[in-house]
């Protein structure tokens, strides 16, 4: 399936009538879409409208692509456990971040640096391709 394929998604998010499209890593797991940002315009968008989409897509060519639109809803984790819930998720991958760079076992972080771990349900999935020989 596409979606367990891939690992960089776009996120698309509205605040204010303003629409905000950005690439996100991700990996799916429990039948939602785990990611994670620092602060940030997406963070402040998905907060004020928890309602967002994801697209992620294939394409070998003009002729040859696979397109998915996951339509749900932002959930961010707050809990310690949670944190660490979606951090095991993510690190499957060990490429996902700088391994070094966030250590939740660890004390001593650099100021500020408050990484925001989140879901998003997949309420709708829909999807198209075209495969030309």
């Amino acid at each position: 399936m596409l979606i367990a394929e891939q690992r960089v998604a776009r996120l698309g998010c509205c605040r204010d009538n303003q629409p905000y499209v950005v690439p996100i890593y991700y990996v799916r797991a429990e039948g939602q879409v785990f990611g994670f940002s620092m602060p940030g315009r997406k963070i402040e968008f998905m907060r004020s409208n928890p309602l967002v989409c994801v697209e992620i897509e294939h394409c070998t060519d003009q002729h040859c692509w696979k397109c998915v639109i996951i339509e749900g809803r932002y959930h961010e984790f707050h809990k310690e456990t949670d944190k660490k819930h979606a951090w095991n998720i993510l690190k499957v991958y060990n490429d996902w971040w700088d391994p070094g760079a966030l250590n939740l076992g660890s004390d001593a972080k650099p100021p500020g640096y408050l990484p925001v771990f989140f879901a998003i349900s997949m309420d709708s999935v829909t999807g198209r391709e075209a495969t030309l020989v």
